[in-house]
């Protein structure tokens, strides 16, 4: 790594630091910090063992989104953690050019300024295209920065910049010459908005309530019979070459081979017969149209039947049609159509009919089958290698459940359309020549061919630009400098894990797996994790039975989103995060208010490794206070070891720690453990939960409590003191390393400030196992704790038994209304003389924890006129209440029991009414049932507690 000035941050007195985190400054500090540093830029030449990871590159005009926070969240733990454990990391950042949506984009921008894009011509457009590129490139990239990405910007790629490029050439013409590249004729997904053809999972698809016309064919010798066709899509019928029939039907064997009229064009078609057709749909007869219908174009083939095309670009009803029809939007065409057969009396009858529509994925138009002339590849090998990976554990997909999916994709693979009728994209790298369209020329060079060169009018290169999945496909190995045999790609690829949404587990990396091994013999990635989708809260309010969705400027009027209990009548559902519904959470608008450390450290606590990540402003705000927690604890830890000597930092024998400091290094131990586990096994949720817990309860809420009275007002001449500052120093700068990978910023904040205390002390231990090191500029190099195995099994069980009589002493307290500033009086009964002893070694940390004015240990328990008592297992705890209590709770619990029988009576009086139950749905009478034994069971339990304190 690159050596740099190091700039650790001037000494802070305790009491100049503010009392919360203050995001906005330590982000910027440190960002500009980590950036002037170097320290996220890979070295190629370290022998440290290699870890690398490519971002998901997003579209180059596009802003945050919570989808792009998570999964860059997710790859940042990562790439941090495993640079501070020693690993060579590498994570390559970038954009995609996004053929599609940022052409419409850019065409839209042209149309509000009353252009168009053949205005301006192909060069023109593309330029313009770029100035648009260049503009908003800026905007994503620096988003991704603020969010504390670690990504060695030095190494940046765009999936249309000259290298890549070169990369896309040199892969169409090899996969060209080995025939996988092939230009043919076959039906594709058209989308007459953006069009241009798209692949399968290009289109969406959903049930859609439609129509099912049944038409009726006259057969051509004058018979007056029929054949009766079904359709979705009546416009298409212009385009019928024949009637089709399953050849085991008995019905119809005397009929094949003969001739029926094709109404509205004065066309005779053939009937056929052909194994697809189900004999027991509909009337058995099936309508042909091959250039519209994928088992159609199939069966075409099959017969060597005509393809007639019936649309233009823009699906309207082309030239080669009937004249009536010509020029007709294929909506329109369709009353046209259907009007028509209908005065000739040849529409039997019109059903409604549920059917799977597919809409173009960017444009939401519904896509067409349609005959075209495409570039395809074919999978073949490659797509039996990846399964084969798959299945044998050469490559993992996280989580497992994930596998089917592919397979399943897999299964069903067709050949890939790559090629797009756009303008901005790779061009395809393919020159015909004008005067005989066969004649074809595959160029993987920068500019022309030397047949192009020497005969300029002679030759033209393919219009059609690739998919922008097919650059993508390439990008593990594209990024490393592919074809040429760079140091990176020698290094660092493969690539060691693949971070994503399972949405796109066959858009992208099925497509990688496969594209890589065809060009590369290797696979590009090790490990796939796939995250869920992040879904918001949508607002309803109940009307009756029905819910009504509260519309977005209605639920920031009514500040939903803020609210801890929602109005009566309001209710919310967890779903896919819509404008529409106004649940879309603005990553820049939580970072602005929250923070970015409580944005990440919340979008990786409720990743779980399911297909959804539900999430909202409260949970922020949540980890926000965590954050704070953080923060304060780090005060005070600070504040109470202004005064330890800097020799004395970091050494502490084992042999000076008492129970309580034993106890902490060993959960601290475990949680070393535990995280680095999660964070390998890609479970973010337990590893945000165990360090969660270990900050927050045994540190917070426990060791510093318990270890007040030993850092408080006693010097630094103590022993038990110097421990007591050394332990929390320790767990503390430990903890922040394990909390860095997942909010960045303010674990440097706070470790920059220890580190300007206690830098020169560097390389002390405590418990001669645990090594302070603060000698790092940053603590994104710092090493990760490496102590796992540090356990005090006898420490644990103590402290544990303490915890328990604290916290029974406070559960009375809280159960009887004590005061908080009123001490109580505590007996304690234990047969085991080792633990009376455990609890009277330990009697001052429970007198101040518990607010106890004296605690006796024994093995009987005193006669007391008011006392409460809880037992667990072999120990029972008896508080003595001050006599004024008991009249204040006698009081409290008669006020709440007439409120109890008051609800009673009235719950009681509805079930007595025949009436009420008689007429009430059953849900209701149970709820009410359920009432009735509630208000019965909590009134027992007061009269109970009203005998024992009357005596």
């Amino acid at each position: 790594m690159q050596e740099v000035p190091r700039t650790p941050m001037t000494a802070i007195p305790t009491s100049e630091l503010p009392k919360n985190f203050q995001p906005k400054e330590a982000e910027e500090r440190w960002r500009k910090h980590w950036e002037e540093g170097g320290y996220f830029k890979a070295d190629n030449t370290s022998t440290a063992d290699p870890y690398t990871i490519v971002i998901p590159p997003p579209n180059v005009t596009g802003a945050l989104h919570l989808g792009h926070g998570l999964v860059q969240t997710i790859q940042d733990i990562l790439i941090r953690h495993h640079r501070m454990a020693g690993f060579n990391t590498l994570w390559v950042p970038g954009t995609d050019h996004a053929g599609i949506a940022t052409q419409h984009v850019v065409v839209e921008k042209l149309r509000q300024e009353g252009k168009r894009r053949e205005d301006l011509g192909r060069d023109g457009f593309v330029s313009e295209v770029w100035r648009w590129k260049d503009t908003y490139h800026a905007r994503i990239t620096s988003q991704i920065k603020q969010l504390g990405c670690s990504c060695d910007w030095s190494r940046e790629a765009f999936t249309l910049d000259d290298e890549r490029a070169g990369a896309v050439r040199v892969a169409f013409k090899r996969l060209y010459d080995e025939g996988l590249i092939y230009r043919g004729k076959y039906l594709v997904n058209w989308d007459p908005v953006s069009l241009t053809a798209l692949a399968d999972d290009e289109v969406e698809y959903e049930d859609e309530e439609g129509s099912l016309w049944h038409l009726k064919y006259p057969f051509a010798d004058g018979s007056g019979r029929f054949a009766v066709v079904a359709t979705t899509r009546p416009e298409t019928m212009l385009g019928d070459v024949a009637v089709a029939v399953n050849p085991a039907d008995e019905r119809y064997k005397d009929v094949i081979g003969q001739l029926v009229e094709l109404p509205l064009t004065g066309r005779k078609i053939p009937i056929i017969a052909d194994d697809f057709v189900k004999a027991d749909f509909g009337s058995g007869m099936v309508k042909i149209t091959p250039a519209h219908d994928p088992n159609d174009f199939l069966c075409g083939q099959r017969h060597g039947l005509e393809m007639i095309d019936v649309f233009t670009d823009s699906a309207a009803i082309n030239d080669r049609m009937p004249e009536k029809y010509r020029g007709l939007d294929r909506y329109e065409a369709r009353k046209v159509v259907v009007e028509d057969l209908k005065a000739a009396g040849l529409l039997e009858r019109i059903e409604k009919h549920h059917h799977r529509v597919g809409r173009g994925y960017r444009s939401k138009a519904i896509v067409e089958p349609r005959l075209s002339d495409q570039w395809f590849v074919r999978w073949g090998a490659m797509a039996e290698r990846a399964v084969a990976a798959v299945r044998g554990g050469e490559i993992r997909i996280v989580p497992q459940s994930q596998e089917n999916t592919f397979f399943s994709w897999m299964g069903s693979l067709r050949d890939w359309c790559i090629s797009r009728q756009l303008w901005w994209g790779h061009r395809i790298p393919i020159w015909y020549r004008k005067d005989d369209k066969s004649r074809m020329i595959c160029w993987d060079n920068d500019g022309v061919p030397p047949e192009v060169a020497a005969e300029p009018d002679a030759w033209s290169q393919d219009p059609d630009v690739l998919d922008t999945w097919f650059s993508s496909a390439l990008w593990p190995f594209s990024v490393m400098g592919w074809p040429k045999q760079t140091k990176d790609l020698q290094v660092y690829f493969p690539t060691s894990v693949l971070v994503t949404g399972h949405d796109i587990l066959f858009f992208w990396v099925a497509r990688m797996m496969m594209m890589s091994y065809g060009l590369t013999g290797t696979f590009p990635f090790k490990e796939v994790f796939l995250h869920g989708l992040i879904f918001g809260k949508s607002y309803y309010r109940r009307k009756g039975g029905d819910l009504e969705l509260i519309s977005p400027a209605e639920r920031r009027e009514l500040k939903l989103d803020e609210m801890d209990k929602l109005p009566g009548g309001v209710e919310y559902r967890w779903e896919k995060m819509s404008k529409s519904k106004g649940n879309v959470i603005d990553p820049i608008e939580m970072f602005d208010i929250f923070g970015v450390d409580a944005t990440r450290i919340a979008l990786a606590a409720y990743s779980g490794q399911g297909r959804t990540i539900e999430i909202d402003r409260q949970r922020i705000e949540g980890y926000r206070n965590f954050i704070n927690k953080l923060w304060n604890a780090s005060r005070f830890v600070l504040q109470v070891t202004e005064d330890l000597p800097v020799a004395s930092f970091g050494k502490v024998a084992a042999a000076d720690l008492r129970r309580e400091d034993r106890w902490i290094l060993h959960r601290l131990s475990e949680t070393i453990e535990a995280t680095t586990k999660s964070i390998r096994a890609y479970n973010f949720t337990d590893y945000i939960n165990a360090i969660y817990q270990f900050l927050w309860s045994d540190y917070c809420d426990w060791y510093v409590e318990l270890v007040k009275g030993r850092v408080y007002g006693r010097g630094n001449v103590d022993t038990t003191s110097l421990v007591a500052k050394n332990v929390l120093l320790t767990v503390l700068e430990q903890t922040l390393r394990l909390l860095h990978p997942v909010i960045p910023y303010a674990t440097e904040e706070i470790w920059q400030l220890i580190k300007s205390r206690y830098e020169v002390a560097a390389g002390g231990r405590v418990a001669d196992r645990f090594v302070d090191t603060l000698d790092k500029p940053s603590i994104c190099v710092a090493a990760w704790p490496s102590v796992a195995d540090y356990r005090e099994p006898q420490a644990c069980t103590e402290v544990q038994f303490i915890q328990g009589v604290i916290g029974s002493i406070r559960n009375i307290r809280g159960e009887m209304a004590v005061p908080l500033d009123m001490k109580v009086e505590v007996h304690a009964l234990h047969p085991d003389a080792a633990w009376r002893g455990v609890l009277e070694s330990a009697l001052q940390q429970v007198m101040t924890l518990a607010n106890v004015k004296e605690l006796t240990v024994g093995t009987e328990l005193p006669e007391a006129a008011f006392a409460s008592t809880a037992v667990s297992g072999d120990l029972k705890l008896q508080v003595v209440l001050p006599a004024e209590l008991r009249t204040a709770e006698v009081g409290r619990l008669e006020k709440e029991y007439a409120k109890l029988e008051k609800g009673w009576q009235a719950t009681n009086g509805k079930l007595s009414n025949e009436k009420f139950v008689g007429s009430a749905p059953e849900a209701v009478v149970a709820k009410e049932r359920e009432k009735l034994a509630a208000y019965e069971s909590d009134m027992a339990a007061i009269r109970e507690k009203l005998v024992a304190l009357r005596g």
